[in-house]
């Protein structure tokens, strides 16, 4: 039950890390170079098949040049429309 109430969050921070990767013209497998994973963890996060802890987050965010407020306002916003 918890899994289901917290997908659409996952799927909207996947999306979220999914073109900010695109927009800095980075493949999956060079942003998982550059945070010492492999490819797939980044397509597990990126479609929502992995939840992402705080400090992962952290380290993506500022791998691809992105800020709190920058993720808070795109993430919650989407969230909050998809909720109405």
């Amino acid at each position: 039950m918890r899994r289901h109430c917290c997908e659409p969050l996952r799927k909207i921070i996947g999306k979220y890390i999914k073109e900010a990767r695109i927009n800095k013209s980075l493949s999956g497998e060079q942003l998982g170079m550059l945070l010492n994973v492999s490819q797939q963890q980044i397509s597990r996060y990126e479609n929502a098949e992995t939840s992402i802890n705080i400090e992962t987050l952290y380290v993506i965010l500022q791998k691809l040049d992105k800020d709190w407020g920058d993720f808070y306002c795109h993430v919650i916003r989407e969230y909050e429309n998809k909720k109405m």
